[in-house]
């Protein structure tokens, strides 16, 4: 009974190198962890992970089967979400700046600036 946990803790620092060998560590430590809601996905991955681990290695009922696949099933509705809303952020805040830009350009050219001319 105590080869599950163990296995599980294992396969989960195995998964934390992988990520810090795949992402980078100044990635990992300037923009993915410092994040709130990164240590809440990866908190809940782990719960779901390691209860799948214990109702595998142990006598379960279906209806605890239930419970745990209702909850990867609103885990992965939510970070779905999630993750679209961070994607139309960026999309905008990217489509504003290049608005910002094209007005600069048309700016600079109907009063004749040109970059690196000398007045």
């Amino acid at each position: 009974m105590l080869a599950a946990p163990l296995c599980a803790s294992l396969v989960f620092v195995g998964a934390g190198g992988l990520l810090r060998w795949w992402c980078g560590e100044r990635f990992l430590r300037g923009v993915l962890l410092p994040h709130p809601l990164v240590k809440l996905e990866c908190a809940a991955g782990g719960a779901l992970f390691g209860g799948a681990v214990l109702l595998a290695t142990g006598p379960a009922a279906e209806r605890q089967w239930g419970a745990l696949s209702l909850g990867g099933h609103a885990w992965l509705l939510v970070a779905s979400i999630r993750a679209l809303s961070v994607v139309s952020r960026r999309a905008a805040g990217r489509a504003a700046r290049e608005k910002r830009e094209e007005k600069r350009e048309e700016k600079r050219d109907k009063t004749g600036d040109v970059e690196g001319a000398e007045g």
